[in-house]
């Protein structure tokens, strides 16, 4: 029996594989960080450089010494996110003795319902007291402000990103692309808008830069959208994902009597690290920008 238990896992591991490299979600957003393996892993040091002051010029190599490197940081959260099943005993039974297979739809649904829990978390956020956040996503965590206009209207999306690269550019942050996350609502008018032939949506990709891209997800509050750097290695002093655990399946008895369900698990375990948020890491960080009024 324990060797169908390993059986069923491994059917189950292999058959999420595919759903988690098709389906687009939160993970591709940011730099993916996987140097922190383990299971009890529940938070990570996140470093955050004080501001230094600028380089200097001059004709000789100067001897004296430069501004010193004053390394603060903070601990973010490392979360365990979950899904449990039950598979009947009886349906147990007919793979054990008639070979019939039971079906990986379950494995796949439990890792949408996965990706729907770390979609909220890395756009918002988690509260577990369901009012301050204990770790705080891109939305919650924003800290450049850009006033956008109304992308009903040509012209105002392109003017709106500019807008919000040069805000960012203003806080420090440089990168060679950008990430541009919409409402549904925005990105709609977003893709309809054409005047004289000029389709706004390729101006904006344009101006997003390398590996810069336009996404669409419901976590963005309507009117309102978010610009951040790219998920490039070039980009990972401003923020990663650390996950500590990918996604896998334990399958086990629900007890030790002989007529038990088989009950499964799919659970992952990450984090998100905001490298330029404030000491306490519960603030804002000027690496993201929210633009209003869109």
């Amino acid at each position: 029996m324990t060797n169908e238990l390993y059986t069923l896992t491994r059917q189950f591991d292999r058959a999420i594989v595919p759903v988690i490299k098709e389906t687009p979600s939160g993970m591709s957003l940011l730099p993916l960080n996987t140097d922190y393996r383990g299971l009890g892993k529940s938070a990570v040091r996140v470093p955050q450089y004080q501001a230094r002051g600028s380089a200097r010029i001059g004709f000789e190599i100067m001897k004296t010494a430069g501004d010193g490197v004053d390394l603060l940081g903070f601990d973010t959260k490392i979360a365990v996110i979950q899904d449990d099943a039950t598979i009947k005993r009886t349906d147990w039974e007919a793979f054990i003795e008639n070979g019939v297979p039971i079906s990986n739809d379950l494995a796949m649904d439990m890792t949408k319902n996965i990706q729907a829990t770390v979609d909220d978390l890395i756009y918002q956020g988690w509260a577990q007291n369901a009012t301050t956040y204990d770790i705080k996503g891109l939305f919650q965590v924003a800290g450049t402000a850009t006033t956008g206009a109304d992308f009903g209207t040509f012209g105002n999306a392109l003017k709106s990103v500019n807008a919000a690269i040069a805000d960012l550019e203003d806080a420090g942050v440089y990168s060679p692309g950008h990430i541009l996350a919409l409402n549904k609502t925005q990105y709609s008018q977003l893709g309809s808008s054409i005047s004289s032939g000029v389709v706004e949506l390729t101006e904006v990709l344009k101006a997003l830069g390398t590996g810069g891209r336009v996404v669409k997800n419901s976590r963005v509050t309507v009117d309102y959208g978010l610009c951040f750097p790219a998920p490039l290695d070039v980009n990972r002093p401003y923020f990663d994902i650390v996950e500590t655990v990918p996604p896998f399946h334990d399958v086990y008895f629900a007890d030790n009597s002989k007529t038990a369900d088989i009950k499964v698990r799919q659970l992952t375990r990450l984090g998100v690290r905001f490298k330029h948020q404030t000491s306490s890491g519960t603030g804002t960080d000027t690496a993201v920008s929210k633009i209003s009024s869109i």
